[in-house]
């Protein structure tokens, strides 16, 4: 188990490892729990668990983070919630 935060090559910010927290929390999570045949990845007969949000929470800057809400949340394959066309996203944090 990680105690201390990690620095250096073992870091991975939104600037640099992107792309390794998504496996990380995707398809190599589903492996380290022994059902990477049931989830992980968006693969027909695997389980549809996903979510679609307002902005790409890499590449958005630091002080819109907390003003990210979800357009679309999809679980077992059906979608259970949907944002209103128009509606506004949460107040962005001053800073």
């Amino acid at each position: 188990m990680i105690s201390e935060p990690q620095s250096g090559d073992n870091a991975l910010s939104r600037a640099r490892g992107g792309a390794a927290r998504q496996r990380a929390a995707t398809i190599e999570g589903a492996w380290l729990t022994f059902q990477e045949r049931e989830q992980g990845s968006i693969e027909p007969g695997k389980r549809a668990d996903f979510v679609v949000l307002s902005e790409d929470r890499l590449t958005v800057p630091e002080k819109r983070l907390p003003g990210i809400v979800a357009d679309l949340t999809v679980a077992g394959g059906r979608v259970v919630y949907e944002r209103a066309a128009g509606s506004a996203t949460l107040p962005l944090v001053k800073g």
